[in-house]
């Protein structure tokens, strides 16, 4: 922790800080009391219907449930041991474990970001146009995720095309971690579309491959293409 100010840009100004200080204060406390931080934490979790520092009621706070399982699923309590027997044979070299959660406030500015979903017959490929901007967050392969559980596509087949404000246009913003969401959102629904539009397709050849049905959907003059805002 260093008392200079960013000297970038960086994604989620004064929220990265604000978790290291939050932190830190775990950690001091934890050792003031002989305590491990993990256990200091989650004495300290979260509780459904509690209000938050911002005065918001915690409706569906489910993040004691999610530190449980997680904590289970990783073994945590296991690794703690392993940790501290590591620690006590060793003077020079240490290890440490611990955990950690985040909540993050999520604004909604109205009417999202749409989504156009393709498929293109001849292979089964799908191809997705949708209005936010991937710059590390992850949104592409969101979206391609969402759509290729919808349609039960492996995900090889899926590819999500940069952002073209001819094809998906009247977007919002990127940022405020909406973009993701919103962006998969419209391309699910949009996947939703053409899965109901082939239906009839699939009910009448049961056993057809996705290959098959994309081609025969085609055959049929329908239009695999589908858009959602």
């Amino acid at each position: 922790m260093t008392n200079k100010r960013h000297m970038v840009a960086v994604r989620a100004p004064g929220s990265v800080p604000a978790a290291l200080i939050s932190e830190s204060i775990f950690e001091h406390v934890a050792q003031a009391l002989n305590k491990h931080p993990i256990l200091l934490k989650e004495l300290n979790l979260y509780q459904a219907d509690q209000k938050d520092f911002g005065g918001h009621v915690l409706v569906n706070c489910t993040v004691r449930e999610l530190w449980r399982r997680l904590k289970d699923t990783a073994e945590v309590d296991a690794r703690i041991r392993q940790v501290d027997a590591f620690n006590q044979e060793n003077m020079w070299k240490k290890r440490g474990i611990t955990m950690t959660t985040c909540k993050y406030g999520i604004s909604y500015f109205g009417s999202g970001h749409g989504a156009t979903v393709t498929i293109f017959a001849r292979d089964g490929s799908v191809q997705i146009s949708q209005g936010g901007v991937e710059m590390g967050q992850g949104l592409y392969t969101k979206v391609a995720q969402g759509v290729a559980h919808i349609l039960g596509v492996p995900l090889e087949k899926i590819k999500v095309r940069p952002n073209q404000g001819t094809i998906s246009p009247n977007n919002l913003v990127s940022g405020g971690s909406i973009a993701s969401e919103s962006s998969m959102q419209a391309a699910i629904r949009a996947a939703e579309i053409l899965k109901e539009r082939m239906r009839p397709i699939r009910e009448k050849f049961p056993e057809a491959d996705w290959k098959e049905l994309c081609q025969k959907s085609a055959a049929g003059k329908l239009d695999l293409t589908a858009r959602f805002l």
